[in-house]
């Protein structure tokens, strides 16, 4: 090889580790934003979770009413069709 290929290949391995550098220095701070994102959400979900518990609650409710509803129908339908 002559010396302009030389060079030529120096200044492309000079061209390649900048940009592994710069990948670097994104990975780090790619990595510094997640970190504060699980934190942030770690704390949110703490605070969900007597919200969650309450829609459970909520929830159990509403499908008991639904039931109960459902069962007076069925009675209520049941007297109207035996008058």
């Amino acid at each position: 090889m002559n010396e302009k290929q030389l060079d030529r290949i120096e200044s492309k391995l000079i061209g390649i580790e900048e940009h592994l550098s710069r990948v670097d220095v994104t990975l780090a701070e790619q990595h510094m934003s997640l970190r504060t994102h699980m934190r942030r959400t770690a704390a949110l979900e703490k605070e969900l979770a007597p919200i969650s518990k309450y829609m459970n609650r909520l929830q159990g409710a509403v499908a008991l009413f639904g039931v109960m509803a459902t069962i007076i129908a069925i009675i209520e339908g049941l007297r109207t069709f035996h008058k």
